[in-house]
């Protein structure tokens, strides 16, 4: 089984956010929280099914671009952009639409890059030209208030 065929099975029984963790090589770090996260089936291409809107964060929007479309590989092109193949020009699979906006599956280079869209990069978060040194992407069921407890009327034990 694939990491996108359990990342779909994940999100397809439950509600999800999404946070993103982007650390340079300086030392910076960077995070973006979207309230909302699912993942289509192989059926629909494991394309980014709902994102949810930025909820916390400041690293910026990398993601929403891409919303609604499905993963492409080097082998397997699904991007929106007629005049190429973004996971072959980007070196990764990832939810391309036209390209742009963020790959964290890009090449692993070192910071800053003569050739833009090439690394892993968040593009609103040091741009396309540099290459980030780490980068995290983590699910978790969104929270819902919890239950309040019955009231009792039952005294204590002492």
């Amino acid at each position: 089984m694939t990491g996108n065929e359990n990342l779909y099975l994940l999100t397809h029984q439950d509600l999800y956010e999404l946070r993103v963790d982007l650390e340079d090589f300086d030392g910076g770090k960077g995070f973006t929280v979207y309230d909302g996260f699912a993942m289509g089936s192989e059926k629909e291409k494991y394309m980014l099914k709902f994102l949810g809107p930025l909820k916390a964060g400041d690293a910026g929007d990398g993601m929403t671009y891409h919303a609604s479309i499905p993963f492409s590989t080097i082998d397997i092109d699904n991007d929106r952009w007629e005049g190429g193949h973004c996971a072959v020009d980007h070196t990764g699979g990832w939810w391309y639409n036209q390209c742009e906006a963020s790959n964290l599956n890009g090449k692993y280079l070192n910071g800053l890059n003569p050739h833009e869209y090439q690394g892993v990069y968040w593009h609103e978060w040091h741009g396309p030209s540099y290459s980030l040194m780490s980068t995290k992407m983590m699910i978790r069921p969104k929270f819902r208030e919890l239950p309040k407890p019955p009231t009792t009327t039952e005294t204590p034990l002492e």
